[in-house]
This record gives C-alpha cells, sequence and structure tokens, in this order.
C-alpha cells in the first residue's frame, strides 16, 4: 500500500511540475524556437537568408519550445548555448524555398563535442541529409557575443586574438567558430550540392 501511496504521489509531482506540457507551436503546428534575420547575401543561382536562434527570446520565453526559466542560470543559459542550434539558413529564388540549412552541433560526448554538421532539408516528408564540418569549436560567433552581451555572468567576454576568438562564461573559456568561415562553407555546400535547384 506504502509503495502505491508512494507512485502516486510521484505522479502527480511529475504532472504538477510541467512533465508532459504540450510543447509551444506555432498555426503550422511547428515547434516555436525564435530567431533574428542576420542578413540575406545572393549567389549566382540563388538567395539565401541567415537567421539566428537566439538564446534570450527562446530560453527565457515560456511561448518557445526551448523555454528553460524565467530566471535561467549561468549553467543552464551555457548548456542551452553549446546544444541547441545557433544558425538556419533558407536557400531560394524568387522567393521560393528550395532548401532548409541548418547548422547543428553533433554531440556533447568526446571526442564529437564541439563538432558541427549542416543538416539539409528539402521537405519535412523527405529525410534530412547531414554533412560534417571540418572545424570543432563549442560556440559560434553570434552565441558567444549573446553570452558575453547577456545580463547572465558579468564577467563574461570574448577575447580575440587575430581571428582566433574565445569566450570566456561561467568560469570556462571556450573557442568559437566564426559566422564568415560557417558561410564560406555553406556557400561551398550550395555550389557543389546545387541546393538551389
Amino acid at each position: 500500500m506504502k509503495t502505491t501511496t508512494c507512485l502516486t504521489l510521484i505522479c502527480i509531482v511529475v504532472m504538477l511540475s510541467g512533465c508532459g506540457k504540450p510543447v509551444p507551436r506555432d498555426k503550422n503546428g511547428n515547434p516555436i524556437f525564435n530567431s533574428i534575420h542576420l542578413e540575406t547575401f545572393p549567389l549566382s543561382n540563388c538567395t539565401v537568408d541567415a537567421y539566428y536562434y537566439t538564446i534570450t527570446n527562446n530560453i527565457e520565453n515560456p511561448g518557445s519550445s526551448m523555454f528553460v526559466s524565467k530566471s535561467p542560470t549561468a549553467a543552464q543559459v551555457e548548456s542551452f548555448a553549446v546544444i541547441r542550434p545557433s544558425y538556419f539558413f533558407l536557400v531560394h529564388s524568387n522567393r521560393n524555398v528550395s532548401r532548409i540549412v541548418m547548422l547543428d552541433e553533433v554531440g556533447q560526448v568526446r571526442p564529437l563535442r564541439g563538432k558541427y554538421l549542416f543538416t539539409i532539408i528539402r521537405s519535412p516528408k523527405e529525410r534530412a541529409e547531414r554533412i560534417l564540418l571540418p572545424y570543432s569549436a563549442p560556440l559560434t560567433q553570434h552565441r558567444a557575443d549573446e553570452l558575453a552581451n547577456g545580463p547572465w555572468d558579468r564577467n563574461a567576454r570574448v577575447l580575440r586574438a587575430g581571428e582566433t576568438r574565445m569566450c570566456v562564461f561561467n568560469g570556462s573559456t571556450n573557442d568559437v567558430v566564426a559566422f564568415v568561415t560557417i558561410i564560406g562553407d555553406l556557400k561551398k555546400l550550395i555550389a557543389s550540392r546545387q541546393l538551389y535547384r
């Protein structure tokens, strides 16, 4: 009897704490993961719009599918910054999107920690293609800048030495991959795989 009562109490606590809450979705049923437009650049056969998934408008926003807390700790922010995707790109011609390319981190365990890949999406009904990238750094440039300028760690900063960037946040120092490097690899990928078709 005690076991049943204990299990019932645990189930009630789990339900009240939010486990099983529906993920916030837009009118099309897609999970909400807020982003900002960074830039648009033309290529010979298409145009690309670059977007950045912000930390602030997701981790602290109950309306986001990536909500963590209204007052996240520095550790929660750091985890979010390293694990969640930073960028996505719309490849289009004449406003017809041919591909969505997302920059994803491969994994959080060595030897893959800090490795990135492009996830290429043509249609939700088709399997996404994944292309491993040659660099390794736990943070992207915009994430590092947002960490350094955010309210979570007053000692946070981005260090620069030539082309090398490092982010100091929550007592740890992490390498940063430059946005221009990602864009260079994206342009090569679009041309070599003809993602504009």
